[in-house]
């Protein structure tokens, strides 16, 4: 079998996705791994089955500067180049599957690359070590809060390879959550050496507390400082954070200046020293000392089980996914389990080893030597040969992308090749006839801002700025959700009067423009989609549809699926009607709107209830506070306690009645947990199905006992 790892430099990096990989095809000689290489030597020691790649740069990012359109985005650019470089570094080559890792996005266009660049191949696996959306978000700096397009791209990731693996239960639960494919169990024992523990350490020597991994702050460097303070110092000689420090975007603040400002607080206690070699690290752990992973989050984390099975103590936070696989995997072996949402609850167990160390590792090694564990999960041959299960939507969405980039990369480098001799002799022209303008404009200004006055006219002035506020507003960054208002709040001004009376008869060369609105609402309804508010996106979409008279652009699928998963099942019967293929649309909105009457002729409120709870003492009450509920668990405590404070349910001269209107939350529970300390009348009633707000209102009324 033959398989093409899309990762760089395996044999010469050091990381936990290329000590992985390395693991991978040593365990597995059977298999023929190709990888690339970018800085690797041709000398450098590897396995006979590892086959090196040269990485070729033929694609380049300014190569698509001037590239403008709604679709494909700005931020998938850099996964094109990446994959289309990596396809033309393996052309006309023949693999039977391909095996991306998910901490690079490059994944999203290997598969047309590939197959652009004719190089065959069955499938592509994804291996799952984390998100660097995540990496990010938890780190430092607060940039990183949030990074909404690199959360797509990994999703969009997920659902269009083939199968997908990973080496943490925890982490595979975290993808079931946000996806319906499955990932497949890697045991980690199926590539991982696990070290022989050692007992015979010196009682005299040192005895070491180390925090080691990455100081970002998911690893938790700041909650072992924490921890170090509170010990006892004379139970230990020194503490260490060993490992290399996170950075910001631009290099210029690094995880270290958070650190150092967390120890000048408490004393300098701990020393910050640089990254060791797996070699040095293993040497650590067969010294007297207590190993820290304090992880808020983290997949796996295999610098635990490494100085676990060593034999040295180990504290390791429960974000790791470590935690599970060892009560899984080896229930009988101790380690302190550090709460992430209460670190200070283990500090009695850490002591405790402090002053008995040499019979607790004692006890660790004892236990070390007597686990047996089973594995019966598949091995990576039997993974690789899973069934291919993937979201053709979003396939096909990325095949057009890249089709679309990949034409015009085509277009530049023929354009660049007829133009270039014409660049010179032009230069010169289009600089005097800048020039010339700019000195006509001064004096035609005013007669050009006149017409602007009318709405109607200033839509012929305006027009040929349109173009120059599209690209401008493409460029811009849409990392964040700042950023993305930011974005919508730009579109909403072209398409609208939004705010144009702060900016004077100027401001209507910027706004109000009444042509080319399709494209407009389309690229509302993109960004809405990042903003993950798929409704607002569908809302654009079907106004795309009114516009048009049809569904030119085949977004009537995805809108009717996303009306129907939110719920909207009629409003989706009546766009299918309206905009769906065929000449009898007239006679099938006729009989949608003849079934809809029949279907009104009853009042809803007069239809039994699924949950009918009633806490109401009085046939009468002077008013009657009625809450549509939907969705509202989460406001719902807030918002029943603060009645409490209200002036007629004091008086006893309220009731409450809630309606909820076929949630898919757990909103009864919450009440059924909060209704014996709220001590006012109320009731809750649960109809059948989801029903709009207005049929809400209705059933509260008809249930209301006062006037």
């Amino acid at each position: 079998m033959k398989v093409l790892i899309t990762d760089f430099d395996l044999f010469a990096k050091v990381g936990g996705g290329q000590t992985f990989y390395r693991s991978l095809i040593l365990k597995n000689p059977h298999i023929d791994f190709y990888y690339l290489t970018e800085q690797e030597k041709k000398a450098v020691p590897r396995p006979n089955n590892a086959y090196p790649i040269p990485y070729q740069e033929k694609y380049f990012l300014t190569d698509l500067n001037n590239f403008v359109d709604v679709n494909p985005p700005k931020w998938v650019y850099r996964s094109f180049i990446r994959a289309s470089n990596i396809a033309a570094s393996v052309t006309g080559m023949q693999f039977d599957l391909i095996d991306s890792p998910d901490y690079e996005q490059w994944g999203i266009f290997l598969r047309p690359a590939l197959n652009y660049h004719q190089v065959e191949f069955e499938k592509i696996a994804l291996s799952l070590h984390g998100k660097i959306s995540t990496t990010l978000r938890l780190d430092w700096f607060s940039y990183s809060q949030e990074n909404i397009p690199l959360v797509l791209e990994e999703s969009k990731q997920y659902d269009t390879v083939d199968l997908r693996y990973g080496i943490s239960k925890s982490y595979i639960d975290e993808w079931r959550e946000l996806s319906s494919f499955p990932a497949y169990y890697y045991h980690p024992l199926h590539f991982f050496d696990l070290p022989k523990p050692v007992t015979g350490i010196s009682s005299h020597s040192p005895l070491t507390l180390n925090f080691i991994g990455r100081t970002e702050k998911r690893k938790g460097p700041d909650i072992f400082i924490d921890l170090v303070w509170w010990l006892p110092r004379n139970h230990y000689q020194q503490a260490n954070i060993i490992g290399p420090h996170s950075f910001n975007d631009s290099s210029t603040v690094s995880s270290q200046d958070f650190l150092e400002k967390m120890l000048a607080y408490r004393g300098n206690q701990v020393k910050l020293l640089p990254p060791k070699t797996n070699q040095e690290l293993m040497t650590l752990f067969t010294q007297n000392g207590i190993t820290f992973v304090p992880s808020r989050y983290d997949t796996l984390n295999l610098v635990a089980l490494e100085s676990l099975f060593s034999g040295c103590p180990t504290v390791i936070g429960s974000g790791a996914g470590v935690c599970r696989f060892l009560a899984e995997t080896f229930p009988q072996v101790p380690f302190v389990k550090l709460d992430i949402n209460n670190i200070h609850a283990c500090l009695p167990e850490i002591e405790q080893i402090l002053i008995n160390y040499s019979s607790y590792r004692s006890q660790l090694v004892e236990r070390l030597h007597s686990a047996k564990p089973i594995v019966n999960d598949p091995p990576l041959l039997d993974i690789y040969q899973k069934e291919s299960q993937y979201d053709k939507e979003v396939r096909d969405d990325l095949q057009r992308w890249y089709g679309q980039l990949m034409s015009y990369w085509q277009s530049t480098q023929e354009r660049q090749f007829l133009l270039q001799p014409l660049k010179a002799p032009l230069k010169p022209i289009t600089k005097q006839l800048a020039k010339n303008l700019k000195t006509t404009l001064g004096s035609v200004k005013f007669q050009l801002l006149e017409p602007l006055r009318n709405d109607y006219d200033a839509q012929v002035f305006k027009s040929p700025f349109l173009l120059q506020k599209y690209v401008k507003i493409f460029n811009e960054s849409e990392q964040t959700t700042a950023e993305l208002e930011e974005k919508l709040e730009a579109l909403w001004k072209i398409g609208s009067n939004y705010k144009s009376e702060l900016l004077g008869l100027r401001g209507k060369l910027s706004t109000n423009y009444r042509i080319d609105r399709v494209r407009l609402w389309r690229e509302l309804a993109r960004l809405e989609e990042l903003r993950g508010n798929t409704l607002v996106t569908a809302t654009y979409q079907i106004r795309a549809m009114r516009a048009l008279g049809e569904d030119r652009f085949g977004d009537l699928p995805k809108v009717l699926r996303i009306l129907t998963e939110k719920g909207f099942v009629k409003e989706a019967e009546a766009i299918a009607a309206i905009y769906g293929s065929g000449a009898d649309r007239d006679a099938r909105c006729l009989e949608l709107i003849e079934k809809a009457r029949q279907e009104h002729l009853q009042n809803p409120a007069d239809e039994q209830y699924e949950i009918w709870d009633d806490r109401r003492d009085q046939s009468h009450y002077r008013a009657t506070i009625i809450v549509s509920l939907y969705k509202a668990a989460e406001k719902l405590p807030f918002f029943l306690r603060t009645l409490q404070h209200q002036t007629l349910i004091k008086r006893g001269e309220a009731e409450v009645v809630l309606v909820d209107s076929g949630s898919p939350g757990n909103e009864y529970e919450v009440f059924q947990q909060l209704a014996p300390e709220l001590g006012y009348p109320i009731l809750y009633a649960r109809s059948p199905q989801r029903e709009t707000i207005q049929a809400a209102w209705n059933r509260g009324i008809k249930l209301a006992r006062s006037p």
